[in-house]
């Protein structure tokens, strides 16, 4: 999906076309596309947003001579 503005009139639409493709505003000007910062998901371990919601270790819980 891609956000299209018009330098005319101002309307904004999402459309599922080409990045490159002329896409008509109803004022008859051309719109131009708008770039908009994508969505991140982060889904493995390593990332603060993922390992924040792990229950934290505490050193005393730490036996390194269990395997």
């Amino acid at each position: 999906m891609f956000v299209f503005r018009c330098r005319n009139c101002g309307r904004e639409i999402e459309l599922s076309a080409l990045p490159n493709a002329p896409v008509p505003c109803v004022c008859g000007k051309e719109m131009i596309r708008k770039f908009t910062v994508p969505n991140i998901h982060y889904r493995g371990s390593g990332f603060y947003s993922t390992d924040k919601l792990l229950t934290p270790v505490k050193p005393e819980d730490y036996d390194p001579m269990v395997d």
